[in-house]
């Protein structure tokens, strides 16, 4: 089983979960959504410059299944929401597949998505972090005679 792992130092912004409401009556909603889409851009090409980085020093091929593990790495007690944070952090997925960490962020490919927390990071600013692990599954599917 081949194993790809990086750590992007930063959460993906609060905005970006879903039960994240419009900040006040001052914001029009052309205006909400034109800054979601460029904080999803943002964060995208953070995600997309740790992933390409790591996927040429480590020559990583993406196969063709995978399980992904997502680490939320943060120093704070209190779990958000994991739906939450997955869906803030879908553009970050779709980095992943830009650098070539992933063939394809689909339910074909991505076999079994985990999301965990750990203890924050010591030397980061706030010590958020997201820590990605892509398992490739290689007998995923076939079944064992007997």
């Amino acid at each position: 089983m081949r194993v790809f792992e990086f750590t992007i130092p930063l959460w993906p912004p609060t905005e970006l979960r879903p039960n994240t409401a419009k900040p006040g009556p001052h914001w029009t909603t052309r205006a909400w959504l034109g800054h979601l889409a460029s904080l999803k851009a943002e964060y995208g090409q953070a995600v997309y410059i740790y992933a390409l980085g790591t996927v040429q020093r480590a020559e990583w091929e993406a196969p063709e299944k995978v399980r992904l593990i997502i680490t939320f790495l943060s120093p704070a007690t209190r779990r958000p929401d994991d739906t939450n944070l997955l869906a803030a952090f879908k553009c970050g997925l779709d980095a992943c597949v830009r650098a070539g960490a992933l063939r394809d962020d689909s339910p074909a490919c991505v076999v079994e998505t985990i999301v965990r927390h750990g203890p924050g990071l010591q030397n980061n600013y706030k010590g958020q972090a997201v820590k990605v692990r892509i398992e490739e599954m290689t007998n995923y599917g076939t079944r064992s005679k007997g």
